[in-house]
């Protein structure tokens, strides 16, 4: 019997920048405090009790979507993103790479700061971080990828 050649959508016709826009990006609506901000404070709240531990963290993800990652930059010393699509894997090494283009996580970085409370008092107030500050929480999760694997 004869194989048949699947068309691979989510390589060949996926948006990706959509994607992370329309579920998890920048603006507040109830659904992304659901999907995001909820999601990043039970993952800090049981990586910090200690509960879960060790060297390494295997992500297997299906997006190029690592806002759990700025969270978990703080608990293991590397990390290795397996991912089933090469469109993902690309957009993932473009974030990786600070290449023009790529998703904005800045979002992310300010709810991991807000979560680790990284900040004085009068940012905690404002609910504001200065650039520095978020830029190093996304150099971090740069720092300790090691590799992205399909």
């Amino acid at each position: 019997m004869e194989g048949i050649d699947h068309k691979h959508y989510h390589d060949e016709e996926f948006d990706h920048h959509l994607l992370i826009q329309t579920y998890v990006g920048h603006d507040e609506t109830d659904s992304k405090e659901e999907l995001l901000n909820i999601p990043l404070q039970k993952i800090f709240q049981l990586l910090s009790s200690g509960t879960v531990k060790g060297e390494t963290l295997i992500d297997l993800t299906v997006a190029p979507a690592f806002s759990h990652l700025m969270v978990a930059a703080d608990f293991f010393n590397e990390i290795f993103i397996l991912d089933s699509s090469d469109s993902s894997l690309r957009e993932t090494e473009k974030w990786l790479n600070k290449e023009q283009g790529a998703i904005d996580w800045s979002h992310a970085a300010h709810i991991s700061c807000g979560l680790k409370g990284i900040s004085s008092q009068e940012e905690q107030h404002t609910c504001s971080f200065p650039n520095e500050l978020l830029d190093a929480e996304e150099e971090k999760v740069r720092r300790i990828v090691k590799r992205c694997l399909k």
